[in-house]
């Protein structure tokens, strides 16, 4: 089994996303840590080309790799390594360590991105930060699939 972590500078953060209970909705906006982590890294791996800059400086948070599994969300963890090293040969066993660690480094990226949210909407709940961001993203996607519609490249 392999593990995983949280940055300790986030430390603080994430137990505002997953154990403080959030005003609107009554319960933290996160249920546990490995779903904060999945959505980080997805976080990560959006706004950055590669996981070079998301090397963890102090661990905290562990998460075994397990947990993914069990809640089916190591394809996840799968499709970030391959992604990030262009080759199958992460999948391996041997490389299972290193693999996870993908999963890790996006998801330091991804906290790190969404700090930046939340110190620019400082007058606003955590859950409406990551909502405004999720609708932003949601429209460049669309505005993009509209300029390839209009102007298809055959």
């Amino acid at each position: 089994m392999a593990t995983v972590y949280f940055d300790s500078d986030f430390s603080s953060r994430i137990n505002k996303l997953t154990v403080e209970k959030s005003k609107l909705a009554n319960k933290p906006i996160f249920p546990n840590n490995y779903s904060l982590m999945t959505f980080a890294a997805m976080v990560g791996s959006y706004y950055n080309s590669n996981c070079d800059g998301g090397k963890l400086e102090k661990k905290d948070k562990e998460i075994g790799s397990t947990l993914f599994v069990d809640h089916k969300l190591d394809g996840i963890a799968y499709l970030l390594a391959i992604d990030a090293t262009q080759n199958g040969k992460i999948l391996k066993s041997e490389q299972e360590n290193e693999m996870w660690k993908y999963l890790e480094k996006y998801s330091n990226l991804g906290m790190r991105e969404m700090e930046s949210w939340f110190s620019m909407s400082q007058s606003i709940p955590l859950e409406d930060a990551i909502l405004d961001r999720m609708r932003e993203v949601a429209l460049d996607i669309v505005d993009q699939e509209d300029k390839d519609y209009k102007d298809p490249v055959f």
